[in-house]
């Protein structure tokens, strides 16, 4: 039903190139990963930082915000990655992950605002104050 591409002669080059050289590398920071190295995973955050970090800037557009989601991006990687299958493409579930955790953070922002708006509707936003120090009774 579905068609698929068949080159006709060995002349014709074939559509899927072969895995680049990066993957090759890729491949094998995932398995120092998954072993626990620590300079894997130094050379993990040096290599994908800046990417992770361009990408929470721009769904959440505030730096502090970003620096925090990324921040638990890399703690996911680092204890989910261990028990994770051969990850071939990295970025991409990295991205994936950046992008849920984004999502995730501007969900409970929304639900907090909600949460303060509703109050300050409902009860004002006066509050009541307490007395420092007890008043003697007279």
């Amino acid at each position: 039903m579905f068609a698929t591409y068949e080159p006709r002669s060995r002349d014709v080059p074939c559509i899927h190139k072969p895995p680049a050289k990066e993957s090759n590398a890729e491949g094998d920071l995932v398995r120092r990963l998954q072993a626990g190295n620590h300079a894997g995973f130094s050379d993990f955050v040096e290599r994908y930082q800046s990417k992770v970090c361009r990408v929470a800037y721009g769904i959440l557009g505030n730096r502090d915000d970003a620096d925090d989601i990324v921040q638990q991006v890399f703690m996911q990687v680092y204890f989910s990655i261990k028990g994770s299958e051969d990850r071939s493409a990295l970025y991409s579930w990295l991205h994936r992950i950046v992008v849920s955790k984004c999502y995730e953070f501007l969900r409970k922002k929304r639900l907090t605002v909600s949460c303060e708006t509703s109050w300050e509707h409902s009860y004002g936003t006066a509050r009541m104050q307490m007395p420092l120090d007890p008043v003697p009774d007279s």
